[in-house]
């Protein structure tokens, strides 16, 4: 079987959780012959080509790879490939379309924006070949507004390690991208006070610069908050395990990968009290309203708890096992 990845920024991944989740897949499905198109410019190779500028001319170069090299199946991902998906899907093409969140739910977009989307999202649902939802609180929701067709509700998930974090509940941490959604600015005010130090990693939103200056300014303000730049993505769980409890305050997500991998390595959590937080049921997390976050709860040693739930719910093998069985399906394979 030949499967062609479409949507990842760049591969292997250094920037955010679409971007690892593709990496985790190919990297653990066997049998399967993986291509990826990304979207930003990187050394090529056979397996790895930077898509061109354009939906026109992306979906031509995307009909010349599946003839190309006998692809099987395209898996597109994220909203940006919605038509895409619905172009090849219209041409008899086994596509996948798989939500790595809902733009729509995104507040700092402008109302007009988010309606054009939603409408886009409904008629992936209808004629993309098959559409998966990371996120349960999206996969309900159209699933119970297009009733007559099966949708796919598969999480993320992370491999399984034998890392354990930090008992020292002062070190706390935040890693993923820097932009107004993840609610950056509110965070730092946290630490504005007592003996907790914050240390944020990540790549700033390259749709607003303005607050990437705000966020830098509000970290050299605050002695309790520093900056660590952006890490490789073998440098994540490392990382994460110097550090006792993961902070994300976020207005929106999709199925967040930073929570899992936090939570991986033993991890307490401060999560804001969103479903896409709430449905992921960890035992030891705290949720904090993010418009107004006041942590009402203490951590004392890490959260083996954690590290067991993400092991039981959320590995990387189940996601993959659950994406092998839809391309089967598609393929006629039992």
């Amino acid at each position: 079987m030949k499967v062609l990845h479409v949507g990842p920024k760049n591969y292997p991944p250094a920037h955010g959780g679409v971007e690892k989740v593709v990496f985790d897949i190919i990297e653990n499905t066997n049998n399967i012959d993986n291509y990826v198109f990304v979207e930003w410019q990187q050394p090529n190779n056979e397996n790895i080509r930077t898509l061109p500028v354009g939906i026109l001319n992306q979906i031509k170069f995307i009909l010349s790879s599946i003839k190309l090299n006998n692809i099987d199946i395209i898996h597109l991902h994220k909203e940006t490939f919605i038509p895409h998906s619905i172009f090849l899907s219209l041409l008899g093409r086994k596509t996948v379309l798989t939500f790595h969140g809902c733009g729509w739910r995104v507040p700092r977009w402008p109302w007009y924006y988010r309606i054009i989307i939603y409408l886009l999202d409904i008629l992936a649902c209808i004629l993309v070949s098959k559409i998966v939802f990371v996120c349960k609180e999206d996969y309900r929701h159209f699933s119970k507004l297009i009733f007559w067709r099966k949708l796919y509700y598969v999480p993320n998930g992370i491999e399984v390690n034998k890392i354990t974090c930090s008992d020292d509940v002062t070190q706390c941490v935040f890693i993923g991208r820097i932009s107004p959604e993840k609610n950056v600015l509110r965070l730092i005010e946290m630490f504005s006070s007592g003996n907790k130090k914050l240390t944020i990693y990540g790549p700033f939103d390259k749709h607003d610069p303005s607050y990437e200056v705000k966020v830098m300014a509000a970290i050299k303000a605050n002695p309790n908050v520093m900056y660590g730049g952006v890490l490789a993505h073998n440098a994540v769980l490392p990382t994460l395990a110097t550090f006792n409890t993961f902070y994300n305050i976020s207005f929106s997500e999709g199925m967040p990968v930073s929570v899992l991998e936090a939570a991986s390595v033993g991890l307490n959590l401060v999560l804001s009290n969103i479903p896409q937080h709430s449905d992921l049921e960890f035992p030891d997390a705290a949720y904090v309203n993010p418009h107004e976050p006041h942590l009402q709860r203490n951590f004392y040693i890490k959260s083996i708890k954690n590290k067991e739930h993400v092991a039981a719910n959320y590995s990387i093998q189940q996601t993959v096992d659950s994406y092998k069985q839809l391309y089967n399906t598609l393929i006629g394979k039992p």
